[in-house]
């Protein structure tokens, strides 16, 4: 999910870069879904992907598609929370360092290569992408720290990780905590004989 989220952080960054008319009211927009707090839109995407009366199978209906059960099938409730944390993530924080990261590289690197002959895409890879590592990096880290600390979304959406095979890690650790009152699995250490567990 983390590579998909910087992916897309990314692309929105480079759209929303251009000096372009009310570009200022599409960065607004791609904001905002950041602004709304994680329970919120977890309610929110829960009636979009209800199964019976949500929009997205009323879409799919339109085109004689049957869609599925979304957070109430084990095979596709994960991609779908996968997608509300995305829809918050992409237009986030993240695509504001993205941007504020493209914003510094000198205009004078990307003139001269273009009297050079170079094109957008060579100009991206040669010049852009080479010194924005740094913001890359610095929003890969937060990026897995996010990650790993996701549970609201797949609590709310899927009614505590009902219908998910496999939830994000802090909301299986809490889910074993509440049913055995410990962290982790019970393990035997090596040379020893007894059995310990994570508390």
């Amino acid at each position: 999910m983390v590579p998909l989220g910087l992916a897309g952080s990314l692309l929105i960054a480079l759209m929303l870069n251009q000096r372009l008319y009310g570009v200022a009211f599409f960065r607004t927009l791609f904001f905002l879904p950041s602004l709304v707090p994680i329970v919120a839109s977890a309610v929110l995407w829960q009636w979009i992907l209800q199964p019976d009366f949500g929009a997205m199978n009323w879409l799919l209906s339109l085109v004689g598609i049957k869609g599925p059960l979304w957070l109430g099938d084990s095979r596709s409730a994960l991609p779908a929370v996968m997608a509300i944390a995305l829809w918050g993530t992409i237009g986030g924080s993240t695509m504001v360092i993205f941007l504020a990261g493209l914003q510094g590289v000198p205009t004078e690197l990307h003139e001269a290569a273009s009297i050079d002959g170079a094109g957008p895409v060579q100009r991206f890879f040669r010049i852009t992408l080479p010194l924005i590592t740094p913001t890359i990096f610095f929003n890969l880290v937060i990026g897995l720290i996010a990650a790993l600390k996701v549970f609201e979304a797949a609590f709310v959406a899927t009614k505590g990780g009902r219908t998910t095979r496999r939830g994000s890690s802090s909301s299986t650790c809490i889910r074993r905590r509440s049913r055995t009152s410990r962290w982790g699995t019970p393990r035997r250490w090596p040379g020893s004989s007894s059995w310990s567990s994570w508390r």
